[in-house]
């Protein structure tokens, strides 16, 4: 079946579609004179002949971005770079703005479009750190690759804005999905799964040298697709970690699920990574927002009796004040979660730091094997090894003083 090019975006449609499936603009228009439906590039009627009094699309219908500097302005259409269109806006923060756009070299591809301003700041200094920090979160998420990481592809300035490329996608965040489920907890099948993807992907961070700590790690910050996967996203304060510093000269985070060094009492590392997974699984699993009164959090038990109590366990370690009394690293925290009888697998690998096939060898040996090892079964096999020597050593000596006897005898015969 022919398909119909939406002239906007490019974007290849049924042949009968009325509107574009990905910038919503209208496909088609009706004649005046006999009410047939044409395609909206056309000048006349196929079947009478009218000319149509629709305007055809302009050779170039986008927008330019507007002048000034905020953020969450750029209206549907509106082209970047010459090559993406934004078709909407998927979400705003305090000095950002997220968008949902297509690619026009590449009909049918969805990009989502991070866009960045300092208008609200005013001292010259914070305004470069933050885009200082825009840079950076660009350059380190271009030489990241994780199945639970958004993929980033281009950054670039325009109009007094940054602009981060990077895939878009399909799916809702967890504070989205608690909305949906009318705030309470959720299931916990589900939240261990996302739990542990959690765990790989800041096992693979936390690997780098020098680690990469997110510290940021909240509902809002993990989106989750329609097959179940989760996606850490928006990296706008993760930093990376400087030994021997003692403590952050930028306080970040968010209030709930951000531990205490984060606001200037310390130095934030992997662990303080830990202490916002734990924030988040408590928020989960109780429904309990730990934003209405920080660093307290009440018993999952009680909240939440279907939770096993090793889960309750490694929530609670991980929610230490003291980064000392926390899991040490998130490969801790991952097999604290799973239980003491779960075996390691080759997933494990992220976490520990081992490569998949010595991964896979560590859960291979660590099943039991079928064969009998008690102390009994030992000891009877080692008598009878003993048992069988003492016989053979018996036969050999018979042997021997039956052939040292013969000479004397063959001598008195003959």
């Amino acid at each position: 079946m022919a398909s119909l090019v939406c002239p906007y975006c490019q974007t290849s449609n049924r042949s009968t579609a009325r509107f574009c499936a990905h910038c919503a603009q209208p496909l088609r228009q009706r004649c005046p004179v006999c009410g047939a439906d044409m395609p909206l590039r056309s000048r006349f009627c196929t079947r009478c002949g009218a000319r149509l009094t629709s305007p055809t699309p302009p050779s170039s219908p986008h927008p330019t971005p507007p002048p000034g500097s905020g953020t969450g302005q750029l209206a549907p259409q509106t082209m970047l770079m010459e090559r993406y269109i934004i078709l909407r806006r998927a979400g705003r923060g305090g000095m950002g703005a997220v968008y949902q756009a297509a690619d026009a070299h590449i009909p049918g591809k969805m990009w989502a479009i991070k866009e960045m301003s300092d208008a609200a700041i005013t001292d010259p200094l914070e305004r470069q750190q933050a885009c200082q920090t825009f840079r950076q979160e660009a350059m380190m998420l271009a030489t990241l690759s994780h199945p639970n990481l958004p993929r980033v592809t281009d950054h670039f300035s325009e109009g007094g804005r940054q602009y981060l490329v990077m895939d878009f996608i399909e799916g809702e965040t967890l504070t989205e999905r608690m909305e949906r489920e009318g705030g309470g907890p959720l299931p916990l099948e589900e939240v261990l799964h996302w739990a542990e993807q959690l765990c790989d992907v800041l096992g693979y961070l936390h690997s780098h040298t020098p680690p990469i700590i997110f510290r940021d790690i909240k509902p809002d910050n993990v989106m989750v697709t329609p097959a179940g996967d989760v996606k850490l996203i928006d990296f706008g304060i993760a930093r990376i970690f400087k030994p021997g510093k003692a403590g952050d000269t930028q306080c970040f985070g968010t209030v709930g699920y951000a531990p205490r060094e984060q606001y200037g009492w310390g130095q934030t590392d992997a662990r303080s990574d830990i202490y916002a997974l734990g924030a988040m699984l408590h928020h989960l699993l109780t429904g309990r927002d730990p934003t209405a009164c920080p660093f307290e959090f009440d018993d999952i038990a009680q909240l939440n009796p279907s939770v096993p109590g090793h889960v309750v366990d490694a929530i609670n370690r991980a929610l230490s004040e003291q980064p000392e009394e926390r899991w040490q690293t998130i490969a801790e925290m991952k097999a604290a979660l799973r239980g003491p009888d779960a075996a390691p697998s080759a997933e494990d690998a992220f976490v520990t730091g081992l490569s998949p096939v010595a991964a896979a060898r560590v859960a291979s040996t660590s099943t039991p094997t079928p064969t009998s090892t008690s102390p009994a079964a030992g000891v009877g096999g080692m008598n009878g090894i003993k048992f069988g020597l003492g016989v053979m050593g018996g036969v050999l000596l018979a042997v021997g003083s039956f052939f040292s006897f013969v000479p004397p005898l063959l001598g008195l015969l003959l």
